[in-house]
């Protein structure tokens, strides 16, 4: 089999107690012709020496340190790290996670074996929890949904960062990850994809693992919930008047499904979190008229509901303002 060149990808922010697992699964790659980038996101616990560790060990991995002009933030890190790659595909590994040992040989031996004209191929991901691999599989529920610019576009994921192996030309066309989201960072990334009319080859073949770090924390913390919450609104924002498009889907379809986002942010978020950045929300709804302005009294209606516990009352009118504040 003719070898490819594929570089992994690795940001990493002080997660040196797991590290070793994560660079370890690169390590016993029964495919040889591989490099490991691992980009420091500016660590202060031991990262630094755990990874040099490996350095030492074999050239094939290499460490550097986000460049203090680049926006702090993982995304910052997969840029920087497909600029010092010479790889011809990609793939992005959280600093947490692993592949099966024989990923990158059956990834390779895809992309070799495929006769059509394919830009990226997407594999599944199945979850540790515990640290043991269960038969959970990342995201199933849309394992057999085809529609995914739908999924992507209410804010699902039918998949996840590490699923996809990537041509590095097709990712830089895309425009690489976007610097400026601290969420929503692959579901950005994948609706341009999509919304591009690149072609998708999907194998369902479960050859990367996925941790869950959130699992005994509280994800919607008081920390967390306002970078989630303005992920969302600058999501919501960049796709409303999105221009580019070579897919069947037309921009009333494309903001059909924003909208139903931008309830779900209401919904999950905002009311459910005394108004969590409601007048961001708002400011939102008034820059791209998601909501007409003689329907925002529906939405502080709303609100009002969700903030008193009433959103699941029935016989109170909630539904009725839902509908006229939507639709």
């Amino acid at each position: 089999m003719s070898s490819l060149l594929v570089s992994i990808i690795i940001p990493t922010y002080n997660l040196d107690y797991i590290i070793r697992e994560t660079l370890d699964s690169v390590f016993e790659q029964t495919y040889s012709n591989w490099e490991c980038i691992i980009v420091d996101d500016g660590s202060d616990d031991n990262t630094e020496n755990v990874v040099k560790g490996y350095t030492q060990k074999d050239s094939r991995f290499q460490y550097y340190k986000r460049p203090n002009n680049k926006l702090k933030g993982a995304n910052a890190c997969r840029n920087y790290g497909v600029d010092k790659s010479k790889g011809e595909y990609l793939i992005f590994l959280d600093s947490d996670d692993v592949l099966e040992k024989n990923c990158l040989e059956n990834r390779c031996h895809t992309v070799l074996q495929n006769k059509t004209k394919t830009d990226i191929f997407v594999f599944s991901m199945g979850l540790l929890v515990n640290n043991k691999k269960t038969e959970s599989i990342f995201n199933k529920d849309f394992i057999d949904n085809e529609n995914y610019i739908k999924q992507f576009l209410k804010g699902n994921a039918p998949w996840s960062i590490t699923c996809v192996f990537w041509n590095k030309q097709v990712f830089i066309e895309v425009g690489q990850f976007d610097e400026a989201f601290q969420r929503l960072q692959d579901v950005d990334l994948h609706t341009r994809l999509l919304l591009n009319g690149k072609k998708i080859h999907r194998i369902h073949q479960v050859d990367t693992w996925y941790r869950n770090m959130y699992e005994n924390k509280d994800y919607l913390s008081k920390e967390r919930l306002p970078i989630i919450i303005k992920a969302h609104i600058r999501y919501i924002d960049k796709y409303w008047s999105f221009s580019t498009y070579n897919t069947n889907i037309d921009q009333l379809q494309l903001r059909y499904y924003l909208k139903d986002l931008y309830y779900y942010v209401l919904k999950k978020y905002v009311f459910k979190n005394k108004q969590v950045c409601f007048k961001e929300i708002l400011e939102l709804n008034t820059k791209n008229d998601i909501i007409k302005t003689n329907r925002l009294c529906y939405i502080k209606l709303l609100a009002l509901y969700h903030k008193l516990g009433l959103n699941n009352k029935k016989g109170i009118g909630y539904f009725n303002i839902r509908e006229k504040a939507f639709n």
